[in-house]
């Protein structure tokens, strides 16, 4: 079940390049595939892959927006770790730091 957590982590630290911010409530979060990122999501399960991550409650896609919207328990996974997201493309150093806060909560 380890390797599933290191896994996701991985693809989101990946996928976070291509993806800003739209816009950002505490439990509720936008987020909007760039167009750098076509190629990097076409092959990935995104339901599959954001639905694993504790504390998501639920998810929608608008493809002809190229975006996804993310429920999230404010509880599980606070607001401050998906605002790193917003500071990683400027602050690549901080990709350790939010990984090791991501994999944490499959231990909550």
């Amino acid at each position: 079940m380890e390797s599933l957590h290191s896994a996701t982590v991985g693809e989101l630290l990946r996928l976070i390049p291509h993806l800003e911010i739209a816009h950002h409530v505490p439990g509720r979060i936008r987020l909007r595939i760039l167009l750098s990122g076509l190629g990097a999501v076409q092959n990935v399960d995104l339901h599959a892959l954001v639905l694993s991550i504790p504390g998501v409650l639920g998810m929608r896609v608008n493809t002809s927006a190229r975006s996804v919207v993310i429920e999230y328990n404010q509880q599980k996974l606070p607001y401050e770790l998906w605002e790193t997201v917003k500071r990683l493309k400027s602050q690549p150093e901080l990709a350790p730091q939010f990984a090791t806060r991501l994999s944490a909560l499959w231990d909550r």
